[in-house]
């Protein structure tokens, strides 16, 4: 089941200068932004900046319920896929803790799972959305 990186979730603690660092140092070429979150193209690669406070609604405030992201895992992997359901099922089958069903947005289908340590990554189907 090896799948594509797709994205790298950074949570960090000073978006900005995060975001100077990035577009200006790096030249990467930023493909969205909001308070909370800032998105790069690199390549083929996502990169996601995610600031302190974020909510992602499916796991907590910075991903972990009761704990800031980027004190408690400061980097994510997300995997591409084209078939979400499958690799859940896989996923199941392989014994592989889900952090809740999988979710929906307007960028695509996900699901969050844990590996051996208790790091969280991601797998993502996009919605066909060119970003």
């Amino acid at each position: 089941m090896p799948r594509p990186v797709g994205a790298l979730i950074f949570f960090v603690h000073d978006l900005e200068k995060m975001k100077n660092f990035f577009i200006n140092i790096l030249g990467l070429e930023p493909f969205g932004a909001k308070p909370d979150w800032a998105g790069f193209k690199a390549g083929e690669l996502l990169i996601e900046l995610f600031g302190p406070g974020h909510r992602t609604p499916d796991v907590g405030v910075s991903g972990l319920p009761g704990v800031n992201g980027f004190d408690a895992q400061p980097i994510r992997i997300s995997f591409k896929t084209d078939d979400i359901e499958s690799d859940v099922a896989d996923l199941k089958r392989k014994g592989v803790r889900l952090l809740g069903p999988v979710g929906q947005e307007s960028w695509g289908k996900y699901v969050w799972l844990v590996d051996p340590e208790g790091n969280q990554h991601q797998f993502w189907e996009s919605a066909g959305k060119k970003v």
